[in-house]
């Protein structure tokens, strides 16, 4: 409350629907007037079924054509953090659409806010060339398993390809 209260931010981002579930009662009750934005870059109704098809060697063209069906706890759960907001943030295009157009998510809360970003024009100068770069990292929350998916391809795939 007292971090709420002194902040008085304009602006809170929630960054998963299980964290706005948790926390978005207090900053409705304490800053009424902050802008509030659910960030469902993970989108995990869609991702669970498709993770789901996957594993049991469902063909891509019907993963990629998955749609959750609303009688699914994680969508309903996610759609109702997605109508108490002012504004959610999906991943692409596509999902975006998905929300408005299957689930009929007024098409003015939804914004694209897509995690790749385009390079750097006219500072590409001023990274040093792959050439002289050493070491790697990779930091993520193991539980997140696209994050282990990731981690899993970089180690056998992609990291063999560069080195």
């Amino acid at each position: 409350r007292q971090v709420l209260e002194s902040a008085a931010p304009d602006i809170v981002v929630f960054e998963c629907f299980n964290v706005e579930e948790r926390y978005s009662h207090f900053v409705r009750q304490f800053v009424p007037g902050a802008m509030r934005v659910l960030d469902l870059q993970d989108f995990d109704a869609l991702r669970f079924g498709r993770e789901t098809m996957v594993e049991q060697g469902v063909d891509v063209r019907q993963v990629a054509a998955f749609r959750p069906d609303s009688g699914i706890e994680d969508l309903c759960r996610e759609l109702t953090a997605v109508h108490r907001n002012d504004c959610t943030l999906a991943t692409s295009e596509a999902e975006r659409r998905l929300l408005v157009d299957n689930y009929n998510v007024p098409a003015a809360k939804v914004v694209v806010a897509p995690w790749g970003y385009p390079p750097l024009e006219g500072k590409s100068a001023k990274i040093p060339g792959f050439a002289v770069r050493t070491g790697a990292m990779f930091i993520a929350d193991w539980r997140h398993r696209p994050n282990r998916d990731a981690a899993k391809w970089l180690v056998e795939e992609g990291w063999p390809r560069g080195h």
